[in-house]
């Protein structure tokens, strides 16, 4: 084992978690989880080397073959302390806490010590105020009935309680959190840590209760949490305006406060008083359970309130002020709904095209005019190909009838396409077409809907070998296909592969009927009917298109205006780029974990986002466009949940507006919007993430009706900068193989 590593000179300010620096004859590194050094300032575990490390603990092989390594070169022997650290500018080491304190919040995994840390040293900074904090996961019986988990840390600045107390057998009781404490906590919570990792609760205690070894004991945190009266607790939180909540006030709820407050219990299923100042992050609510707020709120006022404007407003007081001034979402009754769309074009459509049983003629969704315009130029784009390994216990004809249940029940799949005479249109017994300047959809009865199913054998091997066959012989073909011969093949197949090795479908689809959101949701759809399981509720198309379409644009014509005015249009005269026929993939893994990443954006306060369209604009700058004002066409779609708030998750995924099942909707919303980046601007980070936020009202409007503002007849820009962040879903029925598009797709951009 070690002796000793480091040392440093103290005195009564030096700040008890910084031991120094390392020996000479003692090297020290902070690692990730796969033994990558990280840069300094980066929280990893801290490994020793050198002659001071010994060669195992006596007796227990076990736990040498965990902690003594040969690491990070062969013939070096190094031992892994368990310490969170990180190195600091100097070649100290500030040690964090330990690797096992990490607790799990909704899937998270979190460092309580890390956490504590920074309140720690608030406290100090700002108040020289030495305080003890620990860091729990509870739960409170009225909060959430007992179901949801809370971060907690609680905390206490006593220091005349001898140790004997504090691990003996009595139990501190909580008191009052100083104001000026409060705020200083609070704000160093909101610049220094990631949304997931604030915590819901800060409890002061008279004392904090210790665990044999000498740290915070969290059973008896956890038991003490869930006793608190919720009353008390209400009354120990304090809201970030400094206004200490007490729900027996003088000044009662008023009449929509009230009904706030019922929306409220219900949500939250809490049996204890809330009041009027109440946080709703200290009712243990998510974005989940926000997002679910804003809809009842949404239908109960009749009003646009989105999760972004709650979290400004996180109190009912707050709400209620909030939503005197909102406008009521229902448009006016001069403005044409779907209703009277339907009608108008209905008359049209049955007199060109009599042979079709139509139900209703529905507008566009924004990304379809640009997909469908792109697929009709060249053939071999639009097309997404899925190549699926069906499991062996899956029954073939059951699996067939569950694609057919999918189709009937999932509008956007039925489409064919057709052309009548100088009108051109595309369907798929759920039609899309353009007429004459106007794109529409027209929904035909399901008595008329058939599932493309092929089925044939082949003789590849492998996956891998059938995946490359694919992708070589039929994927191409089947993009032209769909492509080209709109009057015959809908624009969604499926072809069923029997082979020696196993069975394989081949999915290929065409852009217009799905996003990155969707896609994987039509494909659990799909499993759920084969499985008999309940399935997903499927948002009428009827809400989603009248906010899209029947609103006004005046605010998004003045927005996009104003951000693009005085660009000069000559930056797209780009640098010599030599052209390829064939797509250039570069793969590149980065050494420095996200976690990183993530500790950087929280003290810029700024999100992944914006940190990704500032540092790709640089590259554009460096290597590509002859200016520093650029715009760029930016298409997000972040899938993945828990490591940051869904609300950052899903930006420009086109599902954040106030449009009731938006985010589960089984249609195509991506959307694409130009972003502009002058990195002239000294604050260019924070003028992008301020951009990124305002665009969010407009991420709906078809770039077409843009480009018509800005730049009527012209481009908007030339270069697409996509980004998806996800896991592979998993699936029952069979194993995705292999996803991609032919070759390179463009198709989102509009034409002129």
């Amino acid at each position: 084992m070690t002796i000793g590593c480091c040392a440093r000179f103290m005195d009564s300010n030096t700040l008890k978690g910084n031991v120094g620096q390392a020996f000479a004859n003692v090297a020290s590194y902070v690692a990730d989880q796969s033994l990558n050094i990280l840069p300094r300032g980066a929280v990893g575990e801290l490994i020793v080397g050198g002659p001071l490390v010994g060669r195992g603990y006596h007796g227990r092989p076990d736990l040498t073959a965990k902690a003594f390594i040969e690491w990070p070169q062969k013939g070096s022997w190094a031992y892994r302390t368990g310490d969170l650290a990180r190195m600091m500018p100097d070649g100290s080491l500030e040690i964090i806490g330990r690797i096992d304190t990490q607790i799990k919040l909704r899937g998270v995994r979190i460092e309580a010590e890390g956490i504590s840390a920074v309140l720690q040293r608030a406290a100090q900074s700002f108040l020289q105020l030495n305080v003890d904090v620990g860091t729990i996961i509870g739960t409170h019986p009225e909060i959430g009935g007992g179901s949801s988990p809370q971060l907690v840390c609680f905390i206490s600045w006593d220091t005349g309680v001898s140790i004997a107390t504090r691990r003996g057998n009595a139990r501190p009781g909580p008191v009052k959190l100083e104001r000026d404490l409060s705020r200083v906590l609070r704000d160093a919570c909101e610049k220094e840590l990631a949304t997931y990792m604030r915590p819901a609760h800060i409890v002061a205690l008279n004392w904090l209760p210790l665990s044999s070894n000498g740290k915070a004991d969290t059973k008896v945190l956890t038991s003490i949490f869930s006793g608190l009266d919720f009353n008390e607790l209400i009354g120990l939180a304090e809201d970030l305006n400094g206004h200490v909540d007490d729900p027996d006030g003088d000044s009662p709820p008023s009449d929509i406060e009230e009904q706030i407050l019922e929306v409220l219990r219900a949500i939250t299923n809490s049996a204890g008083p809330i009041g009027v100042h109440t946080s709703l992050f200290a009712l243990g609510m998510d974005s989940l359970s926000l997002a679910r707020l804003a809809s009842t709120l949404r239908r109960t006022f009749s009003i646009n309130i989105t999760v972004a404007e709650i979290m400004t407003s996180p109190t009912v007081r707050g709400l209620s002020t909030r939503l005197g001034g909102l406008v009521v979402s229902r448009p006016e009754a001069d403005v044409p709904d779907i209703d009277n769309f339907s009608s108008l074009w209905m008359p049209e459509i049955r007199k060109k095209m009599p042979h079709l049983h139509i139900e209703r003629v529905l507008p566009s969704y924004p990304i379809q005019e640009g997909v469908l315009y792109r697929s009709e130029s060249s053939p071999t784009m639009c097309v997404q190909h899925l190549v699926m390994r069906v499991r062996d216990d899956v029954s073939i004809p059951q699996l067939h009838g569950a694609w057919k249940k999918a189709v009937a029940d999932i509008d956007i799949l039925r489409f064919e396409h057709h052309r009548v005479s100088e009108f051109l249109s595309w369907y798929h017994n759920r039609t899309v077409f353009f007429f004459g300047k106007t794109l529409v959809q027209v929904l035909l009865s399901r008595a008329t809907c058939h599932l493309h199913w092929e089925e044939t054998s082949v003789a590849a091997g492998d996956n891998e070998t059938f995946s490359d066959y694919f992708f070589d012989a039929e994927a191409t073909k089947a993009a032209v296909e769909i492509n080209t011969l709109i009057t015959s093949v809908p624009p969604v197949r499926l072809r069923l592969y029997r082979q020696s090795y196993g069975t394989y479908i081949a999915l290929s689809i065409h852009h217009a009927l799905f996003d990155a959101i969707s896609l994987p949701r039509i494909l659990k759809y799909v499993e759920h009917a084969y499985l008999d399981k309940p399935l997903q509720n499927i948002t009428p198309p009827d809400q989603i298109l009248e906010h899209v379409t029947f609103r006004d644009l005046t605010p998004a014509r003045e927005h996009w205006t104003s951000t693009l005015r005085n660009f000069d249009w000559s930056y797209r005269d780009l640098k010599d780029v030599a052209q390829s026929a064939s797509p250039k993939r570069i793969s590149i893994t980065l050494d420095t974990p996200f976690s990183y990443f993530q500790q950087m954006l929280a003290h810029c306060q700024v999100t992944l986002q914006a940190a990704l369209t500032c540092t790709f604009s640089s590259v554009l700058a460096n290597h590509l466009c002859q200016s520093d004002d650029l715009i760029f066409g930016v298409s997000l779609t972040m899938l993945e949940l828990g490591i940051v708030d869904r609300a950052a998750q899903i930006i420009r995924s086109g599902r954040l507006a106030p449009v009731e099942g938006l985010s589960d909707a089984l249609v195509p919303l991506l959307s694409l919007v130009p972003m502009r980046v002058n990195l002239n601007n000294p604050d260019c980070l924070r003028k992008v993430q301020d951009d990124i936020i305002a665009a969010i009202p407009f991420e709906n409007v078809s770039l077409s009706q843009v480009q018509k503002w800005v730049r009527p007849g012209a481009g908007l820009f030339d270069i697409l900068f996509s980004v998806m962040h996800k896991d592979d879903p998993e699936y029952n029925l069979f194993d995705l193989v292999r996803s991609e598009l032919p070759q390179p797709d463009v198709s989102f951009l509009p034409h002129t």
